[in-house]
């Protein structure tokens, strides 16, 4: 946990940094070609991994096929990649979507070759050790992108992040786990894998595509340097969300695999595990509305105005996405492949209907509409599809509405009361947020031992 922290400030600052010294166009260009590299990333494992966590014995054969499998796939997409990098920059207009593609190959190739290794080590519960390695690739990977500040100001310095970061990434993974694969490839002896992996990849692809489709559609029709401006909301957003979600649902989901069938354990893992994302993450997000314009004029300058809209419509949508983004958990752990693809298939279209269908009130209307009919339409549906099957049922959310709702409330009331409070916006949003830990942290799940409270309440 310590190591993911830090390497949550390292990009934080990171980010914050980049933000303040770069364009809203710079980002924009970065976005696009991240959306295509994005999505092309997920056909590069062929949804392979999730089951080298999940399976029980897999052999050397099995091993070395996934291997090789990940290698002439990603060879496949890396040519492709170089083929449709023109007619993007050519459908955007901006020229320098061609070479921003070509030269983020780079990292994109040096994180499939080490993805199957990294598997393995989540499989053999080295979670401790993957996120040591990621730490201090951050570290160096930033630091030397930081430096190079000093000689160019331009989406230059993400791509170097990048590449820096997969390289180091994959020196360590391949001397941590010294595995050779042998020269070997058996299609029928993965099939297995491949047949709960299609249904994974398939849920990917939709998944991908329709959180992705608003940068396609803002880049076409409002320009890179709106979509810029979207595109910093949005990651200055979840980079919270994900630093949090996918390191823990990493290293829980092999738990949770293991324990799925004993019912009372399965929901104490996960439910101790969400109700401490919620206790973390509401007050702060409640904060982080409030204080928003403040937040971005401090930080950022004032060219980050239409951020600081979209910043505060995403934030509202984003206190149901903080628990609903944890269900993926519990679907892949009780191996509900099917139940993933058909959730994704319906959130995926409510998701581009939304954006489509907004853009008529330009990106604010986009966003609204995202946000309404996930609160009306994709929370319920995906929650009735989690409870009507699995150890997990609707009554056994009560404790943690009970804290979402009691930190949300809380919050805002010391908002009120401490209004007049001559303070800098960020000691009175640091002081009411230990103050809303403090006073709902007893409505934490009584499994979580009073031993854990006790050594809480010194920090806060």
């Amino acid at each position: 946990m310590l190591s993911q922290f830090l390497r949550f400030v390292i990009q934080i600052i990171g980010n914050l940094v980049f933000t303040h010294f770069l364009l809203p166009e710079d980002f924009g260009h970065i976005a696009v070609a991240q959306t295509v590299i994005g999505l092309l990333n997920i056909f590069k494992d062929m949804g392979l991994m999730q089951p080298i966590i999940q399976f029980g014995r897999i052999s050397k054969i099995q091993k070395s096929s996934i291997f090789w499998l990940n290698i002439v796939v990603t060879t496949i997409l890396s040519i492709l990649l170089v083929l449709i990098a023109p007619i993007i920059a050519t459908f955007f207009q901006q020229g320098e979507l061609f070479k921003i593609i070509c030269l983020l190959i780079i990292p994109f190739c040096l994180n499939s070759l080490g993805m199957v290794h990294e598997a393995f080590l989540r499989r053999y519960l080295r979670i401790a050790l993957v996120a040591r390695i990621q730490l201090f690739s951050i570290v160096v990977s930033y630091s030397m992108a930081l430096i190079s500040l000093y000689f160019f100001k331009n989406y230059y310095i993400i791509i170097l992040q990048q590449i820096v970061f997969a390289a180091i990434n994959l020196l360590f993974i391949f001397i941590y786990y010294r595995w050779v694969p042998a020269f070997v490839f058996e299609l029928k002896r993965i099939s297995s894998f491949y047949k709960f992996g299609i249904d994974v990849l398939g849920s990917n692809i939709l998944n991908f595509s329709s959180r992705n489709i608003d940068n396609i559609l803002i880049g076409k029709a409002f320009g890179i340097s709106i979509l810029g401006q979207y595109n910093r909301a949005y990651s200055l957003l979840t980079l919270p969300l994900n630093q949090i979600n996918n390191p823990i649902g990493n290293a829980l989901l092999p738990t949770l695999s293991r324990v799925k069938d004993i019912g009372e354990s399965y929901r104490k893992v996960y439910f101790g595990t969400v109700t401490s994302i919620v206790f973390i993450l509401y007050p702060a997000f409640v904060l982080g509305f409030y204080f928003a314009q403040d937040l971005f004029d401090f930080f950022f300058g004032d060219k980050w105005d239409l951020s600081v809209v979209y910043f505060k419509i995403l934030i509202i949508n984003s206190f149901m996405q903080i628990i609903t983004n944890t269900f993926g958990w519990l679907f892949v752990s009780q191996g509900r492949s099917k139940d993933i693809f058909h959730w994704t298939l319906i959130g995926s279209s409510i998701n581009i209907v939304a954006f489509v269908s907004g853009m008529n009130w330009g990106i604010t209307g986009m966003i609204w509409l995202y946000t309404i009919l996930g609160y009306a339409l994709k929370a319920p549906i995906i929650t009735w599809m989690l409870c009507k099957a699995g150890p997990i049922q609707l009554k056994d959310f009560k404790q943690l509405f009970v804290l979402a709702i009691a930190s949300i409330i809380t919050t805002i009331s010391l908002l009120f009361l401490l209004e007049k409070l001559s303070l800098n916006f960020l000691m009175k949003a640091g002081a009411i947020y230990l103050i809303v830990l403090i006073i709902t942290l007893p409505l934490l799940p009584h499994y979580i031992s009073n031993k854990l409270k006790n050594k809480l309440y010194p920090f806060i």
